[in-house]
């Protein structure tokens, strides 16, 4: 060798072999890699010397065999010496705990109450703010949803890492409510109002209570069950119940019905508006410009002023002042009173002895046949007067003149068909009224002349002042009276 060959080789590099760098997370979750490249003809890095790091650092789990790969690949691109990239080549498994059980409310408890309902047109209807949640017996009104069981995870070294099973829930049936066979649901044992407890208790109540009036904070009314207010029933509102309603306040202007009887503390104004549809009875203090409809009896204590009332049953008027004044009264029994009418001659009308559905029916036959009566006459009349115009002027005759007779004598065919259809309906009615021979009015007080009595099909107009007196049907069938 050459003295210059020697110093060149005692003065060359020596050679530097590839090196693996391995960062473990402080969690031991991740494992990042990175290669330096070998220096003046040192060894590279294999596969197999990345594997021998991870292998040393025990790292078992979630290894990317695809990532080191390429990251060996990759290093032997890179200039020699110099770092590469830190890439991940492992990663643990993140522990997922389980779902809890949950409940599962039916829509209509999910659905927000108190608040106006929107309609399709874009318009904000208030006097609907689903206050009340109807609901059949069977009804399913809440579900279990069982709860998922936790899926463990690892770290990188293997070690595993538990999961929390979800916890589960337990449905609760409370009054008028109960639980499936399956145990998986809630049903309603009743018909009613349901509702959720904050604990998730689930009930259903055939009352339902309106804490105060009846207005703008709840809206119109309607329920299966019964409904007790505290309140009042406002103007413009609408209390429904299948059952019965308790009014504790009074009605002003609104309008209550319902399937059975109607209690009301206080009064029940109409003010032209309010109306009490009952199939039951209703009992109340007093009774001012309202419409009346009840199944049974109606009872007041005060006072029934330009009413107009139906009643099944009786009506009697309980207290010391009990007065009919003005309106209409129906009943198919009874009317009791101390006063009936006043002093200044207010016209009133009391029936008696009819259902007033029969009545109602006659009332509305005769008046078809008043109309039917009209248009027969009105028809002939022009068909008349149309002759006559012949008869004078014969040349003066048009095809107008034809189709205005005929059209006439069509009307005059259609007004007899229907006045003799609707004079046979009230014959019957008539004949059915005469069948009815009960009923009778009290005023245990006095009688006003202006009050008119009708006892079945007989009209008894009074004329003179009656005290203490009570007024039926004989057995002649004359309004007759006697001492009440």
């Amino acid at each position: 060798m050459s003295t210059v060959d020697q110093v060149e080789a005692e003065h060359q590099p020596e050679p530097q072999d590839g090196s693996v760098t391995l960062t473990l997370s402080t969690d031991l979750m991740v494992a990042s890699m990175s290669i330096t490249p070998p220096l003046h003809g040192g060894e590279p890095v294999t596969m197999e010397h990345a594997l021998a790091e991870l292998a040393t650092a025990k790292v078992v789990f979630g290894v990317d065999l695809q990532a080191v790969q390429e990251l060996v690949a990759t290093a032997a691109q890179q200039p020699g010496g110099v770092p590469g990239p830190k890439v991940v080549v492992a990663r643990g498994r993140t522990p997922v705990n389980g779902e809890n059980g949950a409940i599962i409310p039916h829509e209509l408890l999910q659905t927000q109450s108190g608040y106006p309902q929107v309609r399709e047109d874009g318009r904000v209807d208030f006097f609907q703010l689903n206050m009340v949640r109807n609901v059949k017996e069977g009804t399913v009104l809440a579900t279990r949803q069982a709860p998922t069981r936790g899926v463990p995870g690892s770290d990188i070294l293997g070690r595993p890492l538990p999961a929390r099973d979800g916890a589960d829930v337990k449905l609760k049936a409370g009054k008028g409510a109960k639980l499936a066979p399956d145990q998986q649901s809630v049903l309603a044992a009743i018909e009613g109002h349901a509702s959720l407890s904050a604990n998730g208790e689930v009930t259903v109540s055939p009352i339902f209570t309106v804490p105060e009036d009846v207005d703008f904070s709840t809206g119109n009314i309607d329920f299966v069950g019964t409904v007790i207010v505290r309140g009042n029933v406002n103007p413009g509102f609408v209390v429904k119940a299948a059952q019965n309603v308790e009014i504790h306040g009074g009605i002003s202007g609104g309008v209550v019905e319902a399937g059975g009887d109607v209690i009301v503390r206080y009064g029940i104004l109409g003010g032209s508006k309010g109306r009490v549809v009952a199939g039951g009875s209703v009992q109340c203090r007093f009774v001012e410009g309202a419409e009346i409809r009840v199944g049974g009896d109606l009872t007041v204590v005060d006072g029934i002023l330009h009413a107009r009332v139906q009643a099944g049953g009786k009506v009697s008027l309980t207290g010391s002042r009990g007065s009919i004044i003005g309106g209409q009264i129906r009943a198919s029994a009874e009317v009791n009173c101390r006063i009936l009418g006043s002093s200044a001659g207010t016209v009133t009308e009391v029936m008696v002895g009819v259902p007033p559905e029969l009545r109602s029916e006659y009332e509305r036959v005769r008046a078809a046949l008043r109309q039917a009566e009209a248009k027969f006459t009105r028809a002939a009349q022009t068909v008349a007067f149309l002759r006559e115009l012949e008869t004078r002027n014969p040349e003066a005759v048009t095809p107008y003149h034809t189709q205005m007779i005929q059209q006439a004598m069509r009307s005059q065919n259609q007004g007899r068909v229907e006045r003799e259809k609707y004079q046979v309906s009230l014959d019957a009615l008539e004949a059915e009224i005469d069948k009815l021979k009960s009923g009778n009015v009290r005023a245990f007080e006095v009688a006003y002349p202006g009050v008119k009595i009708v006892i079945g099909s007989e009209r008894f107009p009074l004329t003179d002042l009656y005290h203490r007196t009570c007024f039926f049907l004989s057995e002649e069938g004359v309004v007759a009276t006697a001492p009440a």
